[in-house]
């Protein structure tokens, strides 16, 4: 079993989002969001963060029958849930109160697509800019299409490579899919299963992480560094506003040599770092 030492948790995250069927509905917001803090050490889910979001746009005032049926999600049900805005900043505090921020962890979506598009784009829309630990990911559909090309060179009759989508990995690494396939948090127990066969199989996590700029291109980074966070110093309410604040200001970058990047110091300032944006809080360290 090859289980990476690079992180202590894989954040497994899902989407769900407005949709009526063929016809083309933009702009696209987020009504369920299902995060689950995934510890490698003892390979098991320790804590969930989920919550409904209410949609701000006109057009999204009520949800079309389509995407009712897709994923049992009522109007009524939304009626009281928070705006996605609202969501990430409670979100920010309960990571300070799960001890992330002291620790090393990287986002695993559903799909490449619910953080390369779906979360960026919608914040952009409302003017709301991520905090730098959303940008960067473990990208499972390319990971499974490298793991299977490997199996496929060995066996030369084979050249075919299917597309990936969740259900052909799952299919893939002989997981069982569970509950519905339009439900967040069914679809963040369907990836860790999906996590653990691949663990099993000698997939290498560490391997390729993706991240998000401004322009919407999508780089691999496989070996960049970040600077050492230490916030001992910090007080919790501080820490609490500082990555509060951070969802507020921290912008994207244009420039790839210097992405922009805000990290707190001592002072408690943010301060703008050089490099390769990574996402991660903390440097990469390959043992404990």
């Amino acid at each position: 079993m090859a289980l990476t030492l690079d992180y202590d948790y894989f954040l497994v995250c899902a989407f769900e989002f407005t949709c009526d069927g063929k016809r083309s509905q933009e702009p696209q917001e987020i009504i369920e969001m299902c995060i689950l803090k995934y510890c490698l050490k003892s390979q098991s889910v320790v804590e969930k963060f989920y919550s409904l979001a209410k949609p701000q746009h006109p057009i999204n005032a009520q949800l079309s029958t389509f995407c009712k049926m897709l994923t049992c999600i009522s109007d009524r049900k939304l009626a009281n849930a928070p705006s996605l805005q609202d969501i990430l900043v409670d979100f920010d505090r309960w990571m300070w109160k799960q001890g992330l921020f002291q620790s090393r962890f990287i986002f695993v979506p559903h799909t490449h697509f619910d953080l390369s598009h779906m979360l960026p784009e919608q914040c952009r829309a409302m003017g709301y800019h991520l905090p730098a630990y959303f940008f960067t990911w473990i990208n499972l559909e390319e990971l499974s299409k490298q793991f299977e090309t490997r199996q496929v060179s060995k066996r030369p009759a084979k050249k075919q490579i299917v597309r990936r989508n969740s259900k052909t990995m799952l299919n893939s690494f002989g997981v069982q899919q569970e509950g519905r396939l339009h439900s967040a948090v069914d679809n963040c127990n369907n990836t860790v299963n999906l996590v653990k066969s691949m663990t099993e199989r000698g997939v290498e996590f560490n391997t390729r992480v993706w991240h998000f700029r401004e322009d919407g291109e999508k780089d691999s980074n496989e070996d960049g560094l970040d600077p050492e966070l230490d916030l001992d110093d910090l007080e919790e309410d501080k820490t609490i506003k500082l990555f509060s604040r951070a969802s507020s200001r921290v912008g994207f970058s244009r420039s790839t040599s210097n992405s922009g990047r805000c990290t707190p110091n001592r002072s408690g300032r943010n301060s703008p770092v050089k490099g390769i944006f990574s996402g991660r809080t903390t440097p990469l360290m390959t043992s404990k």
